[in-house]
């Protein structure tokens, strides 16, 4: 997160010799709000892993499970045919 607001500090600073004009603002206005999504999204997927985790943890288990069994399946398919 804080790559992503120095990189926009960067960016967003008017050019040397470049028009005075206030859009370079705009687009750091932008990030910022995109900064606080991401910090929010961020928020809530842990407290949905914390509250969930168990879960989540066996559903990965049985689908890579599955999911090897179903390769092995359609290998073994197409060597037969």
């Amino acid at each position: 997160m804080l790559g992503m607001k120095q990189s926009c500090d960067f960016h967003c600073r008017p050019k040397p010799g470049g028009p005075s004009g206030g859009s370079h603002t705009r687009g750091c206005a932008g990030s910022d709000r995109d900064l606080r999504t991401a910090a929010a999204s961020d928020a809530t997927s842990q407290r949905i892993e914390l509250a969930i985790g168990k879960d989540l943890q066996f559903i990965r288990i049985n689908g890579t499970i599955v999911g090897g069994l179903a390769g092995l399946a359609i290998y073994f398919i197409a060597k037969l045919f």
